[in-house]
């Protein structure tokens, strides 16, 4: 296994980290105690989760099971674990149960991580459906398209199955030889025969050209998802390559010390407030009212967003509610032209009521809300329901933490069929 040192040399900002943390060190006398043991304990944890990724792709990149950034440290370790007392076959299926047990998480992360993700929120809905009703064979095929799609979306011109994608993007950990460089060339590889036996690799010539026909398990499945959770990865980190090299330019002049550890204890506090983050019960008519106006709900920033947004549509204003509707509209280009489409849609729908039934609160970022609307369509009055998402965002589409204020809360649609009835 590669040293410390050696990894580093792939991830620049990565070492950058560590190179400042060891300059720390030695001026860790001139620091009050306290700040000498976290800086002990923050380095001796970065240096336990660059080598147990590290031992992890080690043992199953060969088998389509690699490590990306979100991926749990204590998930890897158990699973090295597993590898070394038992071997691959057990540590296998230890990985395959993790990835079903955890598959909720899995679909949030994966659905609204990207732009070319998001579009394609209601197959990624039915695929995982499938997935967890251990319909494997429907699971993977959609697995499969979706990824394919995605790329090619991001690209413009190449599948991610495609000869002659390019995956390479700086500073990125599923871009490594062990990532998703490797498990492309594995499930690409050619299946000119048709096969009976079973197999545990999502082959993609072989599966969806019909010639392996026993693909129906929760290793292939499982394979298919941590493609998915490293290619929305690698999207994001594409993004952002061009801000990340220059963000690095300007740290790798050596900032003062106090800052470094600042921002290596700011890193841990996000860290802590995810972890340590459990849903909200809320419950309608008693935490707050079925319906009401903003206010009602200022305790509830995502709820007040949204709440604001009912509003906006009440008053007809089609300029700013296309940009609370963003999604919606985003078929068409023209910027300007949104509001138009906006009208043409809500012109035939207006809001004359609400009612809330239901509050999903989903994840640190991510909530649910469902409700019946009134709506006077033309010349009769409508009664139905909708359901929508609220994700809280940053820059460039990126996932953010409400509690540090860092973001806004955007509405992605999951039912509005009524307004097209």
């Amino acid at each position: 296994m590669r040293t410390i040192e050696q990894i580093l040399k792939d991830y620049p900002s990565l070492k950058l980290q560590y190179d400042q943390m060891n300059n720390m060190t030695l001026f860790k006398m001139l620091m009050p105690k306290k700040q000498q043991q976290e800086l002990d304990k923050i380095k001796a944890d970065m240096t336990d989760l660059i080598m147990t990724t590290e031992q992890y792709n080690n043992n199953f990149s060969d088998y389509g099971w690699i490590a990306y950034s979100l991926i749990n440290v204590e998930f890897m370790k158990n699973a090295n674990q597993v590898f070394k007392d038992n071997g691959i076959e057990k540590a296998e299926k230890f990985i395959a149960d993790y990835y079903i047990e955890n598959s909720k998480n899995e679909k949030r992360f994966i659905q609204y991580s990207t732009s070319e993700f998001k579009r394609r929120a209601d197959i990624i809905d039915e695929a995982f459906e499938a997935y967890e009703n251990k319909k494997y064979y429907s699971a993977v095929t959609l697995f499969l398209t979706i990824a394919d799609g995605v790329i090619n979306d991001f690209t413009k011109n190449k599948g991610f199955f495609t000869e002659g994608v390019h995956l390479e993007c700086w500073n990125c950990l599923v871009e490594c030889d062990k990532g998703l460089k490797k498990i492309k060339d594995i499930y690409n590889l050619p299946r000119k025969k048709t096969n009976e036996e079973r197999i545990i690799m999502p082959y993609r010539n072989g599966i969806l050209h019909g010639r392996d026909l026993n693909y129906g398990n929760k290793f292939v499945a499982g394979k298919c998802i941590v493609m998915l959770l490293a290619i929305s990865e690698w999207i994001k980190n594409k993004n952002t390559e061009e801000a990340r090299k220059e963000k690095y330019k300007k740290e790798a002049n050596p900032p003062p010390l106090t800052e470094s550890l600042k921002k290596l204890q700011e890193t841990k506090k996000i860290k802590k407030i995810i972890n340590e983050w459990e849903g909200k019960k809320i419950e309608i008519g008693k935490d707050i009212p079925i319906t009401g106006k903003k206010e009602d709900y200022k305790q509830y920033d995502f709820l007040y967003n949204f709440i604001e947004t009912l509003e906006i549509w009440k008053l007809r204003n089609y300029g700013e509610l296309a940009k609370r509707f963003e999604i919606l509209f985003n078929y068409e280009s023209r910027t300007g032209f949104k509001p138009k489409r906006c009208r043409e849609l809500f012109e035939k729908n207006i809001l004359l009521g609400f009612e809330l039934t239901n509050i999903i609160d989903q994840a640190i970022c991510m909530k649910v809300i469902e409700f019946n609307v009134q709506i006077q369509k033309e010349n009769k009055i409508a009664n139905g329901r909708m359901k929508i998402g609220m994700v809280y965002e940053g820059e460039k589409n990126i996932l953010a933490i409400p509690d540090k204020n860092n973001g806004y809360w955007k509405i992605y649609p999951q039912d509005v069929s009524i307004l097209y009835e």
